[in-house]
């Protein structure tokens, strides 16, 4: 069994968040559930998330038999009378609680967790029954993270007792044994720095590209690109820029700067129809790729797959939960698309 968790390490809204499915101020199943979400947060991994995003949204798609014996094992191993069927919802409250918390957590995978649900929830498309919002937690830790990338770092402070202590053996293996420890400390010096440059040239390449107004792609003018395929077209050189994920948080700025406006609506279908078919096949793919988390990549897979115009809108649409002429202001859209794309880029199979 799991170690036991204590009142003193319980999210302060767990238990109303447990409310949703059990109104009895049970402490011990509160602090046992506990335990199972905080073991499950620990141990999270990609195939972990689309599971969860599919439970508390209610993909047609469900998870696989294994994903969910999985998950229900942390519960069950935190305690033993879990029921391991017939709890649909409580798991449901569960699985919305482990991504809840993961979402505030350094987790290394948190910041793909924190896109893929704003690219599933598809600015309000998608809707999760839960007594916790994940939207707005997403939308809180991806500016988080963006924010803690790009402070820059305290300078740090060098020493090298370590390599003066190598020359106390003053011959060649000590001044060797010095030269190597000189070196350890300068390069762990500087590492946080060369980061930070990096970022630097990250947020410099994106501005260039913006005050040139011109698609790396196709060679034409921001103005010029078929309108209703420029959201994709620029989000996707935006994401190209990136280097670090989830991007910084100006990247809205950068898209509206590049032509995009919050006011015209136009259909996920359009936008995918009006580009290039050569254009499309170039994109980079998340693998494996999800119609739930990433429905416009999903669609532009399916525009490839049958090289037409319209037969494709309608399995694709069945498939991702979506109406056929699910509509986004251009911003939303591009803002989404290159969050589907970083996901293509940085998340690992």
């Amino acid at each position: 069994m799991a170690e036991s968790a204590t009142a003193a390490t319980i999210h302060p809204d767990f238990p109303r968040w447990y409310r949703e499915v059990s109104v009895e101020e049970n402490r011990d199943r509160i602090a046992h559930r506990w335990t199972g979400v905080s073991a499950l947060v620990k141990d999270m991994t990609t195939n972990d998330a689309e599971a969860l995003l599919r439970l508390v949204y209610r993909a047609k798609l469900r998870p696989s038999a294994d994903s969910m014996a999985r998950i229900r094992k942390f519960f069950k191993d935190a305690d033993n009378l879990f029921d391991m069927q017939g709890n649909d919802r409580e798991i449901e409250v569960l699985a919305g609680a482990a991504l809840a918390v993961a979402l505030e957590s350094d987790a290394g995978i948190v910041a793909e967790i924190a896109l893929a649900i704003t690219t599933t929830a598809l600015e309000g498309a998608r809707v999760a029954q839960l007594p916790v919002d994940l939207s707005a937690l997403a939308e809180s830790s991806i500016a988080r993270i963006a924010e803690s990338q790009r402070t820059r770092p305290t300078r740090p402070k060098l020493t090298l007792k370590k390599a003066k202590d190598a020359l106390a053996q003053f011959d060649a293996a000590g001044v060797s044994s010095a030269f190597d420890r000189a070196a350890e400390a300068i390069n762990s010096a500087f590492a946080s720095s060369d980061k930070f440059i990096a970022i630097q040239d990250e947020e410099l390449d994106m501005l260039w590209w913006v005050l040139n107004e011109r698609s790396d792609d196709l060679g034409e003018a921001f103005k010029d690109l078929p309108a209703k395929a420029q959201p994709l077209i620029l989000a996707k050189e935006l994401a190209q820029a990136t280097a670090f994920c989830p991007g910084p948080r100006s990247v809205k700025g950068l898209l509206t700067r590049s032509g995009l406006k919050d006011s015209k609506k136009i259909s996920i279908a359009d936008a995918v129809n009006e580009c290039d078919l050569d254009w499309l096949k170039t994109l980079p793919m998340p693998a494996p790729l999800s119609s739930l988390a990433h429905p416009i990549h999903a669609a532009v897979a399916r525009r490839i797959e049958t090289g037409d115009k319209t037969i494709w809108v309608a399995s694709w649409a069945a498939t991702a939960g979506l109406d056929e002429k699910q509509s986004l202001n251009a911003l939303s859209l591009g803002n989404l698309f290159y969050r589907e794309q970083l996901l293509a880029l940085f998340t690992e199979e």
